[in-house]
């Protein structure tokens, strides 16, 4: 390699090195979802930060979930998060403009946005980190 090159590859190596946003440290995070005691099928969790990546999981049929951030079940970054809960699925009515079939959540609407939502968690680096959310219904 001639020796005006060397400098360039080593300059370009080192910049690759720095190149991208480190991830945050995840811990594990499960739980489960119940609705006035019973386990809810489906659900979809989503753990939302002040700052940063939201986390979420699904339900299984015992209510059970584990959350995501990057990958599966690697978890949560530690800290505080609102924690928003729905189960969509399709609904009968269409949108005959553009075909699209519109969705309905199942569970209680105050639990599906940030703003109404009573529903917090603290991931914990060294702590179970496993949380129950008995949903109920509210109107």
């Amino acid at each position: 390699m001639t020796s005006m090159l060397k400098p360039v590859v080593l300059v370009f190596s080192l910049a690759l090195l720095g190149c991208g946003a480190r991830r945050p440290i995840t811990v594990p995070v499960s739980g489960e979802v119940r609705l006035q005691g019973r386990a809810v099928d489906g659900a979809t969790v989503t753990f939302f930060p002040a700052t940063g990546r939201p986390a979420h999981g699904v339900t299984d049929s015992s209510g059970c979930f584990r959350i995501r951030t990057w990958t599966a079940d690697d978890g949560a970054a530690p800290g505080d998060y609102v924690v928003c809960v729905a189960k969509a699925v399709p609904a009968a009515e269409r949108n005959d403009n553009q075909g699209y079939v519109w969705s309905k959540n199942l569970l209680p609407e105050q639990y599906s946005q940030v703003g109404s939502t009573h529903l917090r968690a603290t991931v914990t680096k060294g702590a179970a980190n496993r949380f129950v959310f008995d949903l109920k219904d509210l109107k």
